[in-house]
């Protein structure tokens, strides 16, 4: 019955084609780094991204996808892979299949600053092909989906964040797991409304991202 009730929310979101109120989602973004230094040190921008089906049943691997933000010149930053494989795996963590993904700029603008080290004036996102019938991409219940960006400053300058002001940063810690971090964000495909991420158990993650413009409220309030 929950997985019904989630599914309902979902086609709920799909309906709705303006507006920028979020809706839950049974999905949790997760980050970590893959960089030995953080992205004001370090030339590249590297990180996987995590995306949790914590639904009892399983979703379409498209249905959502991550976005990033970055404050910097407007030809400024380009991705390492644009295009690139993204790897889908059961509740236990074994590998079941895979599905394509795009790195790309997303045609909306910004121009905001949540702190002043945490300024917006472009955003990227990762977007998932559309449903395949075989083997099917989707996200098993409990199961994940993992892909690796990269991304650079054009022409390989380094550091990747000069100034050390970008919204969305790769900070590196002496920790190896997925965490939840408020300054990446889901958004539905269908609608482009920002998601409400949930945890285990149908609770909303606190840490749900944050959109990229004032008045940066949680996405789950």
């Amino acid at each position: 019955m929950r997985h019904h009730r989630l599914v309902k929310l979902a086609v709920a979101a799909a309906l709705i084609l303006t507006g920028s109120a979020a809706l839950a989602y049974p999905v949790d973004l997760q980050i970590r780094s893959t960089s030995t230094s953080d992205s004001c040190s370090a030339a590249v921008f590297q990180a996987e991204l995590k995306v949790v089906n914590t639904s009892d049943g399983p979703i379409s691997s498209s249905s959502v996808y991550p976005e990033l933000a970055f404050y910097a010149g407007p030809t400024e930053i380009e991705a390492v892979y644009p295009q690139l494989y993204a790897n889908i795996f059961d509740a236990s963590g074994a590998y079941v299949t895979w599905t394509g993904a795009t790195v790309e700029r997303s045609p909306w603008t910004v121009d905001s600053g949540y702190w002043r080290n945490r300024r917006a004036n472009q955003v990227w996102r990762v977007r998932f092909d559309p449903p395949r019938p075989n083997p099917p991409n989707l996200i098993p219940p409990g199961g994940s989906l993992i892909v690796s960006v990269a991304f650079r400053r054009a022409g390989g300058a380094t550091p990747f964040d000069l100034d050390c002001d970008d919204f969305t940063k790769v900070e590196h810690a002496a920790s190896t797991a997925f965490e939840s971090n408020q300054f990446y964000h889901l958004l539905f495909t269908s609608t482009q409304q920002l998601v409400c991420e949930k945890l285990d158990g149908d609770a909303n993650d606190p840490l749900s991202g944050l959109p990229f413009t004032a008045p940066f409220e949680t996405a789950c309030r």
